[in-house]
């Protein structure tokens, strides 16, 4: 499975840029999570740098991405600085011909056309040496949504259809670089897991932990690899999936602990 980090930028005791009533942390963690369950449900495998208003370091988010084995690195920021309109960035050493600069053409391509549907301008496809591009070892991009200072583009980042389509745009980027079909949570591709069974796979543990609740710290009991239970529901919970089984019970839905039958 494609494995996609997600990092909303700043966070916690780092607000990023501000202006009109706006700040840069607020918004790139609400399009993180639409960009989080809408890969989910669309087959990709993710995991966000931050689920709330905490602040990683720039090396903490790229040596976890690093670490899991991440297939693609994408980071979420807001501008500033009196300019306006929307941009992305590559790794100022790797060329428009690389492999990654060709994902980038295709990330440029589909948030530019959404930018343009709000009337916003087209800054272009960048490089730059941002810690982020430099030092994860997959394919990288930064986004700049707008410039928080701008007016103009402040408007359009307090519209939520705005920030949900430039989530799209993330989505239908890393669908069309991946042969993959976007795919909103809860449509009705999303639900074909239910009534399957989810299977226990053997991991270093010897067991996995059940949830009495929707909540990663709220465990029950443990089960056995091997053990099977029928899926009743499927939902994202702190930027992970889970499903529900039929006992009223809650289990992780990543591939790594278990398979779907």
């Amino acid at each position: 499975m494609v494995k996609v980090y997600i990092d909303p930028g700043h966070g916690g005791t780092d607000p990023g840029a501000q202006g009109n009533g706006l700040k840069e942390k607020d918004i790139t963690l609400k399009v993180g999570k639409m960009v989080n369950e809408r890969l989910d449900a669309s087959g990709f495998e993710t995991r966000m740098s931050r689920t709330g208003d905490t602040f990683p370091s720039l090396s903490a988010r790229t040596n976890d991405a690093n670490k899991w084995g991440a297939d693609f690195f994408i980071s979420i920021h807001v501008n500033a600085g009196g300019g306006e309109g929307y941009e992305d960035y590559r790794y100022n050493k790797l060329s428009a011909s690389s492999t990654t600069g060709k994902q980038q053409a295709i990330l440029h391509k589909h948030m530019k056309a959404k930018a343009a549907k709000f009337g916003m301008k087209d800054r272009g496809a960048k490089s730059a040496n941002f810690h982020v591009l430099r030092e994860t070892k997959m394919s990288a991009a930064l986004t700049e949504l707008g410039f928080i200072d701008s007016s103009k583009d402040a408007k359009n980042l307090k519209d939520s259809s705005f920030l949900s389509q430039m989530a799209w745009g993330i989505v239908d980027a890393l669908c069309e670089i991946y042969g993959k079909k976007p795919t909103a949570p809860g449509s009705d591709a999303d639900k074909g897991v239910i009534g399957k069974l989810v299977v226990v796979k053997d991991n270093p543990d010897g067991w996995l932990w059940t949830y009495k609740s929707a909540n990663w710290n709220d465990k029950a009991v443990k089960v056995k690899p091997g053990e099977a239970f029928t899926i009743t529901k499927e939902l994202t919970v702190s930027g992970s999936k889970m499903y529900q089984i039929k006992s009223g019970l809650y289990i992780t839905a990543s591939t790594k602990y278990i398979e779907v039958r």
